[in-house]
């Protein structure tokens, strides 16, 4: 049980400082560009960070419904809810921007967070006192992880058509190899999201979390810890991957 919570509390914690300092250098990025994309990459990076520790001291999970702080998790579930409407305004500015269909999909995704999220802070506050918070707000927990993959499965998708693509104009001679491998890195990056969506999901229907299931704790902290590699690789290569880059292309 130790081990599991060290494995899962460190892999977390290299993935936060990973997505905080991608975020920075997001934001600067989008200040000299003036270009959207990265703008709501780097905002979405910046309040899913922020969003945690709220979450966290809320006791969401852990105390009794009577003993959650309603006014931290509400901060914490806002700060959320911008963190995943962000990736997905992301995901269509950068692949679909012209595509009406796909903004609808922002706007569906926003809006169906926001009313989850209300009914997860209702439920918790109309429960008895002495209610496990974890029951309280089982169903709406639950739901809330649907418009979360469904951002994660959208990004994935877009990213692989973008990478074959990127892959056809790099065998005519048309393509960056450095801009190709950062496609394919977010690629990766955004199916490990569904994969922990995904395991995170199973969990909560069987009523249990990654620390009273080493085998969960172990293959979401692999997830975090690779997804905090794959995010240095691609927004803050060094000299010597890039080189590798290069000389495979």
């Amino acid at each position: 049980m130790g081990s599991a919570l060290l494995a899962v509390a460190a892999a977390n914690a290299l993935f936060v400082v990973a997505c905080g300092t991608v975020s920075v250098r997001l934001l600067m990025l989008s200040r000299r560009t003036q270009q959207l994309p990265e703008f709501y990459l780097g905002a979405g990076f910046s309040c899913m960070v922020v969003s945690l520790p709220f979450m966290g001291l809320s006791g969401l999970g852990r105390a009794t419904a009577g003993d959650v702080d309603l006014l931290l998790l509400a901060v914490g579930l806002l700060l959320f809810w911008l963190a995943v409407s962000t990736q997905a305004a992301f995901t269509w500015t950068a692949f679909r921007p012209r595509a009406a269909w796909a903004e609808n999909l922002v706007l569906g995704i926003g809006a169906t967070q926001a009313v989850l999220t209300g009914g997860a802070l209702y439920a918790l506050g109309a429960a008895p006192p002495d209610t496990p918070s974890f029951d309280a707000a089982f169903h709406w927990m639950q739901f809330l992880r649907v418009p979360i993959g469904v951002v994660y499965l959208w990004t994935s998708i877009e990213s692989w058509l973008q990478y074959a693509m990127a892959r056809r104009r790099n065998r005519i001679g048309l393509g960056d190899p450095v801009t190709t491998d950062r496609i394919l890195l977010w690629a990766i990056n955004s199916l490990l999201g569904v994969v922990t969506v995904v395991v995170s999901t199973l969990l909560h229907l069987d009523s249990r979390g990654p620390f009273a299931d080493p085998r969960a704790a172990i293959a979401l902290g692999v997830s975090g810890l690779i997804g905090a590699f794959v995010l240095y690789l691609a927004f803050m290569p060094p000299a010597w991957y890039l080189r590798r880059v290069h000389a495979r292309s």
